[in-house]
């Protein structure tokens, strides 16, 4: 049985390799990252294919087109998936427009799927400076905020997070498999399996949560309201103040820009979006929020109709709103 399920390891890995490479790896301080140097065609809604490619950093490199040492000035662009952006080509994506329409800007895509703003925090802290940004752009969505506090991905991992105790947000670093575990196929030493053994990982994603989907979104529904809607607020705007303070210690621009969701859209308004905007105006940096843009019906269908992420029109008009959102917080910096 033990060499049957080794040899059952080794062809998952081989066709893995192959025909599904795994674009994610887990890692001990940010709970999961991009794998360097990979690359996977991504199906979206619409039926488009696209390759999506990761550099030697897992970063998602600027068209080749784009490159070029003339871009002397760096803006660091810290998102999850709606800046990874699978589901566009890679000059379709805001970011590559965002260097395609101003030839001195290297704009780097550090988004990964799923992440929180307590994850971006850690991302710069960690490894920002080898980037030299001039400009650190943070785009959020609204799920920022359960993120923050929940201990893991339901689908990815355990994660850090962030809580308040007393009256102070305190990040906790520590990864804890517990929460994650209750979303992984019963096994013996599955916390082990899930994270090194691409069969059973195979099993659990494609068999165990499938047959147990109705119970599998029950309790990410409960994990992600168990903390009150007021103190995610805080969280998030608190990590924000903490990316924005390390930014400008390290010589570098700040800026905030916020995603609608495709429902904020069509009801028109977002009172979130509105006590963001207070607090960055009090704090003194520069914020956007994307919602008159994508209310604005010449933008076309930038949501697709059930994937929550943007087409290559919603790709376009952001870049098109960011553009001098940013040359503008640059310029504040002269």
């Amino acid at each position: 049985m033990l060499i049957c399920a080794l040899l059952a390891e080794a062809a998952v890995r081989v066709y893995s390799a192959v025909a599904f490479p795994r674009m994610m790896q887990l890692e001990k301080s940010l709970g999961w990252q991009h794998a360097a140097d990979r690359e996977k065609s991504f199906t979206n809604e619409d039926g488009e294919v696209h390759l999506y490619v990761q550099d030697e950093y897992g970063q998602r490199p600027l068209p080749e087109a784009l490159r070029s040492a003339s871009r002397t000035t760096s803006v660091l662009v810290l998102g999850d998936s709606f800046t990874e952006a699978v589901q566009v080509a890679g000059d379709e994506a805001f970011t590559a427009r965002l260097a395609g329409a101003d030839p001195t800007l290297n704009v780097i895509n550090a988004g990964v799927g799923a992440y929180g703003t307590v994850q971006q925090y850690l991302f710069l802290r960690d490894r920002g400076e080898a980037f030299a940004p001039n400009l650190v752009l943070l785009v959020a969505y609204e799920n920022d905020l359960t993120d923050n506090f929940m201990s893991c991905s339901p689908r990815i991992g355990p994660r850090p997070r962030a809580t308040i105790e007393g009256d102070e947000v305190r990040i906790i670093e520590d990864l804890d498999d517990a929460e994650f575990l209750q979303f992984v196929a019963p096994a013996p030493f599955r916390s082990f399996l899930i994270k090194r053994s691409y069969l059973f990982y195979a099993f659990n994603d494609r068999v165990w949560r499938r047959q147990n989907y109705e119970d599998f979104v029950e309790k990410e529904l409960k994990l992600s309201n168990a903390v009150p809607v007021a103190t995610q607020k805080r969280i998030f705007l608190e990590m924000v103040d903490r990316i924005r303070d390390l930014t400008e210690a390290r010589g570098a621009r700040f800026a905030l820009a916020l995603i609608p969701s495709h429902a904020t859209v069509l009801a028109g308004d977002d009172p979130w979006h509105a006590e963001v905007a207070a607090h960055a105006k009090a704090s003194g940096y520069p914020f956007l929020s994307l919602l008159s843009t994508f209310k604005d019906p010449a933008s076309g269908r930038c949501y697709f109709d059930k994937d929550i992420h943007w087409t290559r029109n919603g790709h376009k008009a952001a870049a098109e709103a960011l553009l001098p959102f940013c040359q503008e917080a640059l310029d504040r910096g002269e």
